[in-house]
């Protein structure tokens, strides 16, 4: 029964990873930390703990407990490190509870004012509450002096909200949007994932990589070491915005999330050693630049991201809406219309058989008034199921308007009709509910029957009133087709 453990073993698994990730940036930002371990310029690790909470819920707070607690034990002792690590628990906590509750948690960059929200609550509230509780610990642990007080408040507030503000967001955007955020037809998506590693041959892959490569070859660029003590390094910083504003429009939160992750750990990370624009001011007013530089261009991107994602979106709704039927969730006359004119128009230059089945749901009206109106739809919804069913995935499935159906099939003769339309006779006799669903149907083949889609649509109605006036003894298989 070695299946019955992977859940856990998943559990200990993404709990690992947590800590390991929460350690490793907690020890590229020990380097350039001042009188104390966790109050440096930049402070990544903040990030990494309240996005994997986000992300992943309250199972992996004894992963950052740990995490913060194995960074200041080996530097500063056990009190210390059990004060920290309480202090970072309780930011976390405090943090995500209040973005779940008022921002949406981890989908908090689906929506610019969520994002917003999210932004004010670690810059006004979790932040500065663990910036407090944290040196205030400190300070009562003795390890360090109670004069320092507000200077080390400003470092850890500062630190802690840049970094929630620029590397939460990528951890929860991944982790609530699974996959590779590319905004490519559902088709073309699918002939992606079957072609395995051709997609890296994809424009949208190529522009995506180019993406990434200008963002890390700009950075060397605004953070040169000769650049310094040059007032003319400042306007560099601008070029970073057409980077972001790029990634955002073509690519979404994602995107805009990692390009502004790679941009604020080495900006951190020169500044740090004294390269780049911000070292301008001075050493004590180069990492609160570089911190609140960080802070806006962060809220400034995903806001960005968030309000053309949502557009997307809305565009994607209204137009699922415009092409689909409310009540069957099939696609409607118009999207029937306008697939039949595109079959015709392939069948026409490939030479490849195409077919029409029209199908009528018998008695309804009938149903209707006996049963009532709620019984009607629901028999409409138990046929529309039956026909996703039994239908392939290429074929086009629609309801043609009242209790009329219409089935398209690319690539079917006559004979594979008849035996699509028997397929879906035993879905519909196999359906245990009541009232059970009688069908008539209809079939039309292009170019026999017509060459236009109202002509196609025309025969397989009179075929299909055709055979009610038969009172549905006609065989849906006609013995001749039956070894087609």
């Amino acid at each position: 029964m070695p299946g019955s453990f992977s859940p856990a073993l998943k559990d200990v698994a993404k709990l690992s990873a947590v800590t390991a990730l929460y350690v490793l940036a907690a020890l590229v930002a020990r380097p350039v930390a001042g009188v104390h371990v966790s109050l440096a310029m930049a402070w990544p690790a903040a990030g990494i703990g309240l996005g994997a909470l986000l992300a992943f819920g309250p199972r992996v707070l004894p992963a950052i407990f740990v995490g913060a607690f194995l960074i200041d034990f080996s530097a500063a002792g056990l009190l210390v490190a059990l004060t920290t690590a309480a202090t970072t628990v309780v930011e976390a906590g405090v943090g995500a509870w209040l973005i779940e509750r008022f921002a949406h948690g981890g989908r908090a960059f689906d929506r610019p004012v969520d994002g917003f929200l999210f932004a004010a609550i670690i810059a006004f509230v979790s932040a500065p509450l663990g910036a407090a509780v944290g040196v205030a610990g400190l300070i009562a642990t003795h390890a360090l002096a109670a004069s320092s007080f507000p200077s080390l408040w400003l470092t850890w507030w500062l630190s802690h909200a840049a970094a929630c503000l620029v590397i939460s967001p990528l951890l929860m955007l991944w982790a609530v949007h699974k996959g590779i955020p590319l905004p490519i037809p559902q088709r073309a998506n699918r002939r992606l994932r079957t072609r395995g590693a051709r997609w890296l041959a994809q424009p949208r892959v190529i522009e995506g990589v180019a993406i990434a490569i200008v963002a890390v070859a700009l950075c060397p660029v605004m953070f040169a070491g000769k650049l310094h003590a040059d007032h003319s390094a400042f306007p560099l910083m601008c070029a970073f915005f057409p980077i972001v504003g790029w990634a955002a429009l073509r690519f979404g939160g994602h995107a805009t999330a990692t390009v502004l992750t790679i941009f604020g750990l080495v900006a951190a990370w020169a500044t740090a050693h004294g390269l780049g624009p911000f070292v301008q001011a001075g050493a004590t007013s180069s990492p609160i630049l570089l911190q609140v530089f960080l802070a806006v261009t962060g809220v400034t991107g995903l806001a960005m991201a968030a309000v053309i994602d949502q557009r997307r979106r809305l565009d994607a709704e209204l137009h699922q809406l415009a092409v689909t039927d409310p009540l069957t969730g099939l696609a409607n006359y118009r999207h029937l219309i306008h697939v039949i004119e595109r079959e015709v128009g392939r069948a026409q230059r490939s030479g490849q058989p195409l077919a029409v089945l029209m199908l009528d749901v018998d008695n309804l009206k009938v149903i209707n008034d006996r049963d009532g109106h709620s019984v009607g739809s629901r028999l409409l919804m138990r046929l529309a199921a039956a026909l996703k069913k039994s239908c392939r995935v290429t074929d086009v499935i629609a309801r043609h308007g009242g209790d009329e159906f219409a089935i398209v099939l690319p690539g079917c003769d006559e004979a594979s009709a008849r035996i699509q339309a028997a397929r879906l006779h035993e879905v519909l006799q196999a359906d245990q509910e009541t009232p059970p669903i009688s069908v008539s149907l209809g079939v039309a083949v292009y170019p026999r029957d017509g060459e236009t889609t109202h002509a196609l649509l025309d025969k397989a109605d009179i075929e299909l009133y055709s055979m009610k006036g038969h009172a549905r003894r006609r065989p849906l298989v006609r013995p001749d087709l039956t070894s087609a």
